[in-house]
């Protein structure tokens, strides 16, 4: 007689040990093949792969005027607040495959000194236009214009910011002795790409009145707080934050005007100077003088340099 034989399945064992690991994938595309930030001029170094660029430039901020030391119970003022450079934004396509040479000039504006302090009896200094930035095959950004320095009058324009291949720059605070020195320009929809604007520095009336400095003015996208100007009488403008993130420094504070008293006079405060990168330095303050007095203005403050960013994708 047969019989059938039966497999009956018995319990599960236990588990081995884990094998060794493979080896690993290949590496995946990255979203930016290459970053290239320039502070002061230099070389750009062309990456080993890539097909288009994406440039940022700013130009260098001008710096504030200084302030003027005339005559006690005349009209003067403090200096014009210094302008932001100007921004231009490009993108191209850009084999790296035939680029030539390996590297690339390339040149960062650098921001102007503030101007001198005006001497006793005398007008205080402009400030010089902050250099342009430029990149080969792209506008330049160019640098803010002068901001001039205090004199014998009433009012007295601020510094107006660099132009750009796409944004200019925020314009500095106008002085004035009828009121107080005007705020350095602000960041707005219009110029969100801009460092801001210095403030004014403070004046005198034939009153014999002090007025305060004007605040630098707000840096771009990041809308840094206002840098407040010195207070009229009381102390130097306050300098401008660099940004924690971005590239839109704040404008410098101009200086307080230095009021006297029917036989004294005082010298005028130094203006704050603009945060990094392409703010506009603060005006500096007027300071006055009785006959034969010897008081100087303040000096304006310094404006910030430019930046240029270039990434390859």
């Amino acid at each position: 007689m047969a019989y059938s034989a039966f497999e009956v399945e018995g319990p599960q064992g236990i588990i081995g040990p884990q094998g060794p690991d493979g080896p690993p994938g290949p590496a995946g595309p990255d979203d930016w093949a290459d970053v290239q930030a320039f502070t002061v001029s230099g070389n750009w170094a062309k990456p080993a792969s890539g097909s288009a660029l994406h440039i940022f430039m700013m130009g260098g901020g001008a710096g504030g005027g200084g302030g003027c030391a005339h005559v006690i119970w005349t009209n003067h003022t403090g200096g014009a607040g210094g302008g932001a450079g100007g921004v231009t934004l490009g993108s191209r396509p850009f084999p790296m495959s035939s680029v030539t040479p390996a590297t690339i000039a390339v040149v960062v504006g650098a921001g102007s000194a503030g101007g001198a302090a005006g001497a006793a009896f005398g007008g205080g200094g402009d400030s010089l236009a902050g250099g342009s930035s430029s990149f080969p095959t792209l506008t330049d950004a160019q640098g803010a214009r002068p901001a001039m320095g205090g004199v014998g009058s009433t009012t007295l324009a601020g510094g107006v910011g660099g132009t750009g291949g796409t944004h200019s720059g925020c314009a500095g605070g106008a002085a004035r002795t009828i009121a107080a020195a005007v705020k350095g320009g602000s960041a707005t929809a219009a110029l969100a790409f801009s460092g801001g604007g210095g403030g004014a520095g403070g004046s005198v009336n034939s009153a014999n009145t002090a007025w305060a400095g004007g605040d630098g003015g707000n840096g771009g996208s990041t809308m840094q707080t206002a840098h407040a100007g010195g207070t009229a009488g009381a102390g130097a403008g306050p300098n401008g934050t660099d940004v924690a993130t971005g590239v839109f420094g704040g404008g410098g504070g101009g200086a307080g005007g230095m009021s006297g008293g029917t036989v004294t006079g005082n010298n005028g405060y130094a203006g704050g100077n603009a945060g990094k990168y392409g703010a506009g330095g603060g005006g500096g303050g007027c300071g006055t003088n009785p006959a034969g007095g010897t008081f100087v203005g303040g000096a304006g403050g310094n404006g910030a340099g430019g930046i240029i960013v270039v990434v390859t994708v």
